[in-house]
């Protein structure tokens, strides 16, 4: 892992996918998911990620957009032109476009998904789960069922770049989450029209 870290605190976004307190142990193919690399290679581990979307018409997401940029930069150089924009199409920048149409491997398109449309979606996880508060870091949550894929928080964290040539891109690491507001909670897997 690169020694490159910058802190981090989003704007305001709502979760729109992950759980703040339960982790994945499966990869998106279904298969245990394990560390990749270093000594212990190949060892079982644990992912808490989350998804937040950030509207596009919020300016403050620039800055940590710039965070992602400079880090990028600084642990890719060469895969930035004189311009300073990347020329790599498949460099990992852990955020997407809420509006694209161009489908996912599981062929789901951004625009289609609930709470994605007019959003830059910022995507985060760590083998460490976040630790949660309430509005303006009052107290801590240790309730699970507190923080509901549908509200709105920010999250406090460091981006790192990967050190990895052959996925390059950003790691967006979550350490604390804060708790803004209440919003429609999301449900997960398909709705009862698309099956039926």
């Amino acid at each position: 892992m690169s020694n490159n870290r910058v802190d981090f605190l989003t704007p305001v976004g709502r979760l729109v996918s992950g759980d703040c307190f339960e982790a994945q142990t499966l990869d998106s193919e279904g298969k245990p998911l394990v560390i990749k690399s270093g000594p212990n290679a190949g060892q079982p581990t644990q992912r808490y990620f989350l998804a937040i979307a950030i509207p596009k018409t919020d300016a403050s997401f620039n800055e940590l957009y710039g965070k992602m940029v400079q880090v990028a930069k600084q642990g890719f150089p060469r895969l930035f032109n004189d311009s300073g924009e990347c020329i790599l199409p498949t460099f990992a920048w852990k955020y997407e476009d809420g509006d694209s149409q161009v489908p996912n491997m599981k062929g789901t398109r951004n625009c289609d998904r609930e709470g994605y449309p007019g959003h830059w979606i910022v995507k985060m996880a760590s083998s460490f789960a976040p630790k949660c508060y309430t509005a303006g870091g009052a107290s801590v949550i240790t309730d699970p069922e507190a923080i509901k894929r549908g509200y709105f928080i920010r999250v406090y964290g460091n981006v790192v770049d990967n050190a990895s040539q052959q996925k390059p891109g950003i790691i967006l690491n979550p350490n604390m989450v804060e708790l803004v507001a209440y919003g429609e909670v999301l449900s997960s897997g398909p709705d009862g029209a698309t099956i039926f």
